[in-house]
């Protein structure tokens, strides 16, 4: 018989629904309390054995460290509202698997998933049992702070995220209570922004400073570009043609996040046929 020692009573009804749905590898599973112990059938070995030993490696990388952040957020940070906890882990898993490249901290799990590898492995050749409550923590200690330093991180960089989603959301209001001052504007952006009228007309710096609200400077002087966001949400137009060879860029995103469906997009490559055509 194979023995595990699991953690809590959900552990324990996840591997055992895993072992029931595929019961035609195990001649017998044995539940007791937090143990489970596990008999393979005869000729069933090879698979059995690594389809066990998948679901252990999940219930430890993946439920347990989800399981384990749920925890320090609620005690150590105080975030008791679930919807909030469950956005921070989503922000944690895309850190941990690269998918935010804006973010400088880079923490891998290659040498602690192989550190659980060989333990498991260890475990199924001799058939000892294995208590996952031990293993953490006399075994994964270094993998339970990389878990810290996410969480942290994953934290600031959903602080940052809340103040950027009021920040839009004041800069919308703002610019619903504005006058439209143009009916169209294009917005040309390569290494830098130019803007045009709806005549094809190049406004200049001088005609943007003329049409600025500089109220808006005073009430976000420290957030809103003076260069681009401020003169259009001065400006108010009811329509933005954007060309850019960029979409994704920072920048680009607020604009969009802003205007809304005042905002078209183009590639660049559209502005440049355009220049010297009607831009009407």
């Amino acid at each position: 018989m194979i023995t595990l020692c699991l953690q809590d009573a959900e552990e324990v009804r996840y591997l055992l629904e895993q072992l029931k749905n595929h019961g035609h590898f195990y001649q017998q599973v044995i539940s007791e309390r937090l143990n489970v112990s596990v008999a393979v059938k005869e000729g069933r070995e090879r698979e059995g054995i690594e389809f066990l030993k998948g679901q252990v490696k999940k219930i430890i990388l993946e439920k347990n460290r989800i399981a384990y952040w749920t925890r320090v957020l609620a005690r150590d940070f105080f975030f008791l509202d679930p919807l909030e906890r469950r956005q921070i882990i989503e922000m944690a898993e895309m850190i941990l698997k690269g998918k935010r490249k804006d973010v400088p901290v880079k923490v891998a799990l290659s040498e602690e998933e192989k550190l659980i590898e060989e333990t498991l492995d260890e475990w199924l050749a001799n058939r000892q049992p294995l208590s996952l409550k031990a293993l953490a923590a006399f075994r994964l200690k270094d993998y339970f702070k990389k878990l810290d330093l996410l969480i942290e991180t994953a934290i600031d960089e959903y602080k940052l995220e809340q103040e950027y989603q009021s920040f839009i959301q004041c800069l919308r209001e703002y610019l619903n209570g504005r006058t439209p001052k143009m009916e169209k504007i294009y917005l040309s952006h390569d290494e830098g922004f130019r803007l045009f009228d709806g005549e094809g007309r190049e406004l200049k710096r001088s005609d943007l400073q003329r049409l600025l609200d500089r109220k808006l400077l005073v009430n976000f002087p420290v957030y809103v570009d003076s260069m681009i966001l401020a003169p259009l949400l001065s400006i108010a137009p009811e329509r933005i043609l954007l060309f850019t060879a960029d979409p994704e860029q920072g920048i680009v995103q607020t604009i969009k996040s802003i205007f809304e469906e005042k905002l078209t997009v183009y590639p660049l490559s559209a502005f440049l046929l355009l220049k010297g055509k009607d831009f009407t």
